[in-house]
């Protein structure tokens, strides 16, 4: 994980070492959920930005775009629920 920060050179990244034990009661239900949208989230851009290094046509205009609405994403992911349910939605 620490790697992929370096690599895509994260700015201000904390990482948090939970426990299951207590179903990660110490975080509170809106921050699991938050964290786990961000998981699934750039799981899935990641695999868009596989796809388009294999199959577009010019992989670095498609990496280029794809980098400007994944910021926008996290833009939302850093503002909530809300506005990170309408940066995807926009994202579509």
């Amino acid at each position: 994980m620490r790697d992929l920060v370096v690599k895509q050179k994260f700015k201000n990244v904390a990482f948090l070492s939970t426990s299951s034990s207590d179903g990660y009661g110490g975080l509170g239900q809106r921050t699991t959920l938050m964290v786990y949208y961000g998981v699934v989230v750039s799981d899935i851009f990641e695999d868009m930005r596989h796809a388009m290094l294999v199959n577009a046509k010019d992989p670095e205009q498609g990496i280029a775009r794809l980098n400007e609405i994944w910021r926008e994403v996290l833009t939302g992911l850093e503002g909530g629920k809300k506005t990170f349910f309408e940066a995807i939605k926009k994202s579509c």
